[in-house]
């Protein structure tokens, strides 16, 4: 009974060491997912880990939208149209988005517009 006890545990650590886990979408996947809700004509710009996809949509109108997509699993985490500005990558995994106002209130200037915001928790 040992020996049997000794090969079933041996054969099911080889069995579980030679599994392969489950495959990783790449990038390529989460750019194309991107483009089809974005345009084409989007910018990608992934962050310096390459983990999220910034996604910047080029708009006819004066607000653009903006979106964060974790490659790995292709979530979205971060959805938010903008006066363009700027967005880019602040950290990898924090954005700064410059939402300038239509009309610059009296006293302010684009620097007070900047938001840095997490991407993993991103706060309204």
């Amino acid at each position: 009974m040992t020996a049997r006890l000794s090969f079933m545990v041996m054969l099911t650590m080889f069995l579980l060491s030679t599994c392969k886990p489950p495959a990783q979408t790449g990038s390529a996947d989460a750019s194309a997912l991107a483009r089809s809700w974005l345009g084409n004509d989007c910018d990608l710009i992934p962050n310096s880990s390459r983990t999220l996809l910034l996604a910047i949509g080029k708009s006819n109108t004066p607000r653009s939208r903006v979106i964060v997509l974790r490659v790995a699993n292709h979530k979205i985490l971060f959805d938010q149209t903008f006066t363009p500005g700027f967005v880019r990558w602040q950290t990898d995994s924090a954005l700064a988005l410059l939402d300038m106002p239509e009309v610059m209130p009296s006293g302010k200037n684009p620097d007070d517009f900047i938001r840095i915001i997490n991407v993993e928790n991103p706060l309204p």
